[in-house]
């Protein structure tokens, strides 16, 4: 998602950072063949874009969301399914918990990225 452009990626959301910004949290995983190796990782990318001027935080956080364009995290994973692996594929799932957060005494916009990231088992 480093492909974003303007978009910081950052450690953890308790940086104080210049936004909008996102940060990756790995949620788990799944044996997806009786437990031979097959596996999905989810991983969570919270973004975080700021709400000083209302509609165009909204519309910020749409773009970051959306399926394709330049400013799209989905669209930066799908050029990127493989993240240089062989054998990994990755996809964005949803985009969920479109919400206004407090950071730093400051309001933003936020939301969740689902990603999963599938492998054959074997790396």
């Amino acid at each position: 998602i480093r492909g974003v452009e303007g978009l910081r990626v950052v450690e953890n959301v308790t940086e104080q950072v210049n936004l909008p910004a996102a940060a990756v949290d790995f949620a788990g995983w799944r044996h997806d063949a009786m437990g031979r190796g097959a596996r999905t990782m989810q991983f969570d990318v919270l973004v975080v874009t700021a709400l000083a001027h209302g509609r165009s935080a909204t519309t910020s956080m749409d773009t970051l969301g959306d399926s394709f364009g330049a400013g799209s995290i989905p669209q930066q994973i799908w050029e990127n399914r493989t993240l240089g692996e062989n054998g990994v594929s990755a996809h964005v799932e949803q985009v969920s918990g479109y919400s206004q957060i407090e950071g730093f005494g400051v309001e933003h916009i936020a939301a969740t990225i689902t990603v999963l990231v599938h492998t054959r088992g074997d790396q």
